[in-house]
């Protein structure tokens, strides 16, 4: 991806290393969501002027990516909840990896420097992140329905006991001592 952006023939005309400018060269860090921030740990500010076009680029698909891994994390949150409380969770659960890979394969089409391309991978993965939210919220539907129909049939069997008891005792009444 980074031989065919823009960055590759702005960094040979610059006569820079294409992966040492942002992955340092022995010291190759952890790559995070914090290099495209500003602050410290951002890369894209070494070169781009904040408030340009690229800066206003690399604030978006930042964006982008948080709100895709929020939506991820919130998913795994409520299918976390519904398969602890013994629902059937399974198929959701395999649907969020594909939402996590959907975020991974955002991170390293950056390396295209295109929005354009990381945002079809973010939009991809919030479709899958807001199906498995939405899964789980129904598993936790289903939950609670199933609790509510325990509830009336344990009422019924206790009013049914209490009913018989009741009958028990009077019928033993109605009997003559022996």
């Amino acid at each position: 991806m980074y031989e065919k952006s823009t960055h590759r023939v702005a960094f040979q005309a610059a006569g820079l290393p294409g992966c040492v400018v942002c992955h340092s060269n022995h010291g190759i860090t952890h790559p995070t969501d914090a290099k495209l921030a500003p602050g410290p740990q951002a890369v894209c500010m070494q070169c781009h002027t904040p408030g340009d076009a690229c800066d206003q680029a690399r604030a978006e698909m930042l964006t982008g990516l948080i709100r895709l891994d929020s939506a991820v994390k919130d998913a795994d949150k409520m299918l976390g909840i519904a398969e602890s409380s013994g629902m059937e969770v399974s198929q959701a659960r395999l649907d969020e990896d594909q939402a996590r890979d959907s975020l991974t394969k955002a991170r390293v089409t950056i390396h295209s420097f295109r929005k354009d391309l990381v945002d079809q991978d973010i939009q991809e993965g919030l479709k899958l992140a807001a199906k498995n939210l939405q899964a789980g919220k129904n598993a936790l539907a289903e939950r609670d329905y199933r609790r509510r129909g325990l509830g009336y049939a344990l009422l019924f069997i206790l009013i049914t006991v209490v009913g018989l008891f009741l009958y028990i005792r009077q019928s033993e009444r109605k009997m003559p001592n022996r």
